[in-house]
């Protein structure tokens, strides 16, 4: 028996047995180069089982967890590991588990840390040519499961600034790629959630510039902002919710608002967005969710009228539009006269349209005011009149 009998026990569909094949295999086999390749095949079938049983919604893992750190420490120090693919390959499958793990940052520091990562775990190019791969690099996803792991309850503070200068070293290879964006959305999350919202701001200002179109980009910096700018962040909240195409991925905005308007003393305006919020979860089936949003409506805003649906929209989309103005969006071109590209809603389908600075700067010469309705809009209305 060898280690390719574990990974063909594995590859049927019994993690169980291939482990317990490999425990057998790894007391009685000598040399490094064997034992290296049973470790390989026996975390790997760890990690199946720990995998099989999450998906089970059976969390008791902490046993093949436990062996799976203890394997992983035997590989990492059986010899001096250098950026190699069957250590990249360790590395991805731990990525998967990271955040189940008690020593994740031990993982990656047995690893060489970001520095000791091959190319290709940076920047993807599986099938060669200077084809990449749709998934993000190994270096990304690991940097991101590090951040995730570190904000679970338990961790310290320690294992949190760790986990935010790996995700800052792997930035600094990265930054040109589009796999950067949500490791740096992770960690000014992070961040945030380390009272270093000031850090974190300048972060999301720069995803925000790319994402403006995204509601949880507008959520983010909205809360990242509460505390320091209370009314950019509501006019923020209000931009996230606008932009939510989908209600029940937005719904605990509205409960955020909520709060907040109950705060600056508008609490019919509060009422409405909880109405909408308990909506949206008896439409969903959640009822604990709606429980939530009607016990604060009974201890926070009890005999309070709501206001109209129609009035609520635009009070908000009035402070959305703001949102716009307060919170310079980085990247967007500046002209030398000044004039900078800007959003606008169209008053026929209210969604938003690009008013570009040539654009305007050819409607000031005709002594045109600015379009109320978007291109498809008037098309409609030119056709019409047409007719």
């Amino acid at each position: 028996m060898t280690y390719n009998d574990i990974k063909e026990l594995r590859k049927s569909g019994k993690p169980e047995e291939a482990a317990r094949l490999g425990e057998n295999l790894l007391r009685t086999t000598e040399g490094a180069f064997h034992v290296n390749h049973i470790v390989f095949q026996l975390l790997f079938a760890y990690h199946d089982i720990v995998i099989a049983s999450i998906k089970k919604s059976n969390l008791n893992i902490a046993l093949p967890i436990k062996r799976y750190e203890e394997l992983l420490r035997q590989y990492a120090r059986t010899e001096p590991k250098r950026p190699d693919k069957f250590y990249s390959i360790v590395l991805g499958t731990t990525e998967k588990l990271g955040r189940y793990l008690q020593k994740y940052d031990h993982v990656i520091r047995w690893g060489g840390d970001a520095g000791q990562f091959r190319a290709e775990d940076f920047i993807e190019d599986r099938w060669g040519e200077g084809k990449l791969d749709r998934r993000d690099p190994l270096a990304a996803r690991i940097g991101r499961e590090l951040v995730a792991w570190s904000g679970r309850e338990g961790h310290t503070r320690k294992d949190q600034e760790f986990a935010l200068a790996f995700a800052e070293r792997v930035l600094q290879r990265i930054e040109n790629s589009g796999d950067s964006l949500w490791l740096r959305r992770d960690r000014a999350r992070l961040l945030i959630a380390l009272d270093m919202a000031g850090e974190a701001v300048p972060i999301l200002k720069g995803i925000l510039a790319s994402k403006r179109r995204d509601a949880w980009a507008w959520a983010d910096i909205a809360e990242a902002l509460e505390g320091a700018d209370p009314d950019i962040s509501f006019a923020a909240w209000c931009r996230a919710i606008d932009l939510g195409r989908d209600e029940k991925m937005i719904v605990t905005y509205h409960l955020t608002l909520a709060k907040t308007l109950k705060g600056r003393g508008e609490p019919e305006w509060a009422a409405a967005e909880i109405a909408q919020c308990i909506s949206t979860y008896e439409a969903e089936g959640w009822e604990k969710g709606a429980a939530a949003a009607r016990r604060f409506m009974e201890q926070e805003l009890a005999h309070i009228e709501p206001l109209p649906l129609a009035e609520m929209k635009r009070r908000r989309s009035e402070a959305a539009r703001l949102a716009d103005a307060i919170i310079p969006i980085e990247g967007r071109p500046v002209a030398p006269d000044g004039l900078q590209d800007e959003t606008l809603s169209c008053k026929d389908c209210s969604k938003e349209f690009l008013f570009s600075a040539g654009e305007q700067r050819y409607f000031a010469t005709k002594g045109f005011t600015k379009p109320v309705r978007c291109k498809s809009c008037r098309d409609i209305k030119k056709a019409v009149r047409a007719n």
